[in-house]
């Protein structure tokens, strides 16, 4: 009965009260304190949602969701994730980013950590967990304004580095910024990733996947933190093509490290996202992935405000989700960071972009139109506080941030149990 009241609320304040509210808030005439206060009490009806599920019921619906997933293609609506970040112009970004243009969430292992220092702290992590090293052969798989994988050229010169992002946009700055670094050793794909086939895929054609329709489809007690597993190389035919660094040889099974960060909660079919991966790796090879995922439910970006304006086609992974799609890939590692990192990083963002407002407003009127300026940019502040608020929630234990590192076994060989153990 209690339930059912909570339900008949929530559906009049959808039907009655947002609709009047909304057009104020657009207006940006609402102290973020008001918003924020709303921003909570959305979080706490999901969980309470979450919660009254109970343990049988959780099971339940998770299964059906992993057997939903295998369903879908590897991803939905690339379009409008372009349209409503990635295709963005830089310049939006420059006002709200750090220094390495990081769209994801930073790592801030102190009290005193620096906005600035928590970029590098995180693409440093990265580096260790991921266990990268000079002279390896590594994939950034979507890899947003190219953050990770200029550090890692830069980090180890005697490494092959391909970046992969469906934004012509993020390709054209990443590729200035070679050149800015005098880096060699990085190259820029453009590709959806339902399309794209790998490395064989892209040579001789500029580094833009051919194989899609024409068209530019240049396409994140001791707590949650303490959560830790630790478990328990190779053919290189060569091909050509694309653009980039002078060392621009490929090998079509011959990536010793694939990274990916924030991009696979754009996805969806984990089961044939992880076949292709595991296609472009050596034995022994090893994928490396940072989502943001809630504590225990997954969930689709369906019929909200985030899912119209900002995650159309995307998705929040639970923390063991991934679990569910080991066929090809074994995994090897897995941490979890408390999502005050992510709320931290969030906070930055808006702080950024609030000092930069005027500048701000000008750009979204040259995308959306003067009209719709102010609406874009309380559009920008609503994203920015919701992710602020929803990773803070119960100190951080609910939505926060996972690292996996999965391994591609050597022939004959699967999963180390023992490791595992």
């Amino acid at each position: 009965m209690a339930q059912r009241m909570v339900d008949a609320f929530n559906h009049f304040v959808d039907l009655h009260i947002v609709p009047k509210v909304q057009p104020i808030v657009e207006k940006d005439l609402v102290p973020d304190s008001v918003i924020r206060l709303g921003i909570r009490s959305m979080l706490r009806d999901m969980l309470c949602d979450f919660k009254n599920r109970g343990l049988e019921g959780t099971m339940t619906a998770k299964q059906a969701y992993v057997d939903e997933l295998k369903t879908l293609p590897i991803a939905v609506s690339t379009g409008a994730a372009n349209e409503q970040h990635y295709e963005i112009p830089t310049a939006l970004y420059r006002l709200m980013l750090g220094p390495w243009m990081k769209y994801s969430c930073g790592y801030w292992p102190k009290a005193d950590t620096s906005f600035v220092d928590s970029e590098t702290e995180m693409l440093e992590l990265y580096c260790r967990r991921a266990e990268l090293e000079d002279g390896m052969t590594v994939l950034d798989l979507g890899c947003g304004w190219g953050s990770v994988s200029l550090y890692v050229a830069g980090k180890y010169p005697r490494s092959q580095v391909y970046a992969l992002s469906n934004s012509a946009t993020q390709r054209e700055y990443i590729e200035e910024e070679c050149k800015k670094r005098g880096l060699t050793n990085l190259t820029v794909w453009t590709a959806d990733i339902n399309d794209f086939e790998g490395p064989e895929a892209m040579a001789g054609n500029g580094g833009e996947d051919k194989s899609r329709t024409a068209g530019n489809f240049s396409s994140k007690s001791p707590g949650i933190e303490g959560y830790a597993m630790e478990a328990g190389v190779m053919p290189t035919p060569s091909v050509e093509g694309g653009d980039g660094g002078s060392g621009d040889t490929r090998r079509g099974d011959a990536f010793d490290r694939v990274i990916s960060i924030e991009m696979f909660e754009h996805c969806k079919n984990y089961q044939r996202l992880f076949a292709k991966v595991a296609g472009w790796l050596r034995p022994g090879g090893k994928l490396f992935v940072h989502v943001f995922t809630h504590a225990t439910t997954p969930y689709h970006f369906e019929k909200s405000w985030m899912a119209e304006n900002f995650f159309t086609g995307g998705q929040m992974p639970s923390q063991d989700l991934f679990l569910y799609f080991q066929d090809d890939l074994k995994i090897e590692a897995q941490w979890v960071l408390n999502g005050k990192h992510y709320s931290r990083t969030n906070a930055a963002w808006l702080s950024n972009l609030d000092r930069h407002k005027t500048e701000a407003k000008r750009l979204l009127a040259d995308i959306y139109g003067p009209e719709k300026a102010t609406k874009a940019f309380v559009d920008w502040r609503l994203f920015f506080l919701t992710l602020v608020e929803c990773f803070a929630i119960d100190d951080g234990n609910q939505w926060a941030v996972s690292l996996y590192r999965f391994v591609k076994p050597l022939p004959g060989k699967g999963v180390d149990n023992e490791a595992l153990a």
